[in-house]
């Protein structure tokens, strides 16, 4: 997630695993960053493997996904470690109030409140299959893999499985659409 990390695993690794905090257009904006620091240590950029873990939550009811969604968000921004990183990217104030909250009660769904519905799409890309699919697309032109996993924080095993089930229609449709198998039913 922080810079230290990632030119650690710049001068040193195989690849880079970005943090699933990290959307298509941060990871964009980290390009600078990552060629510089592998100029740096005499690498390229075809010498690594970039991998994004976005979160991705697949349901035709947009605002479902997006409230299922929320807890994961309030989690995350109720780390300090993490307060740098949202101050960067116009969330500070946001992650200050599910820190104060969380250290006050250490309930996430106390601190959901503190998480905007603007917060969540910043973090996790939410909706139906087609609509999440064009909002992801801008990955490829930064990452040469992408894992994508569901939020989780506060969800029952049935959400999980819902959740966990768009993640496999929506690589049976990017297949189908790249031509490399039927389009899912």
């Amino acid at each position: 997630l922080q810079d230290k990390m990632t030119a650690l695993a710049l001068e040193v690794g195989d690849g880079l695993m970005v943090h699933a905090l990290w959307s298509a257009a941060y990871t964009r904006s980290r390009l600078p960053f990552i060629s510089d620091t592998l100029a740096k240590y005499g690498r390229k950029r075809e010498d690594i493997e970039i991998n994004a873990w976005p979160w991705i939550a697949v349901n035709d009811d947009k605002q479902k996904a997006i409230d299922d969604s929320r807890a994961t968000v309030a989690a995350y921004s109720g780390y300090k470690e993490y307060e740098p990183f949202f101050e960067a990217i116009g969330f500070g104030d946001q992650a200050r109030a599910c820190q104060l909250s969380l250290g006050e009660h250490g309930d996430i769904g106390k601190v959901i409140g503190n998480v905007s519905d603007e917060m969540v799409e910043a973090f996790v890309t939410c909706g139906p299959v087609d609509e999440v699919l064009e909002k992801i697309e801008p990955f490829w032109d930064v990452v040469d893999s992408l894992c994508p996993m569901t939020p989780y924080r506060d969800l029952t095993m049935e959400q999980l499985t819902d959740y966990n089930a768009g993640l496999f229609k929506l690589v049976a449709t990017a297949r189908a659409r790249a031509g490399m198998v039927a389009e899912p039913a």
